[in-house]
């Protein structure tokens, strides 16, 4: 499966590992998930998905954008969540930008080139918010 959606146990983090071609129908897999893990939970949810190893046509993007912005829980409309990226390639940089204008009104997304710094830009974050 070209998809792998977990969540770090006690924390509000879902990693999502894409690996392969990537299509809209795995996009809405991603979704289900994410909704299944987070069913009652009420507050922020923080997801990190890794597209270093992802191939997505062009094509694809704009179909994946219009899954993302379904008025569907755990989608880019769903406020509990923040989307953050992991991605090395100028395809998963692109891949992001028509993202950011096209399901998530122009807003920035963060990305980072390792899983690891993700997760460490996630747990500052939490820290400051409870500080």
């Amino acid at each position: 499966m070209p998809v792998n959606v977990q969540q770090i146990p006690g924390e509000p983090i879902i990693q999502v590992q894409m690996n392969g071609q990537i299509t809209s129908k795995d996009i809405n897999t991603i979704i289900r998930e994410c909704a299944r893990l987070t069913e009652g939970v009420e507050h922020k949810i923080y997801r990190i998905t890794d597209i270093t190893e992802a191939e997505i046509s062009l094509t694809e993007i704009l179909a994946i954008a219009n899954v993302v912005r379904a008025d569907v829980p755990a989608s880019s409309t769903d406020p509990r969540f923040v989307p953050i990226f992991v991605g090395n390639a100028k395809t998963s940089r692109l891949y992001t930008d028509i993202l950011r204008k096209q399901a998530f009104n122009g807003e920035g997304l963060p990305f980072f080139n390792t899983m690891e710094t993700a997760l460490n830009y996630v747990r500052e974050d939490r820290a400051v918010e409870t500080v």
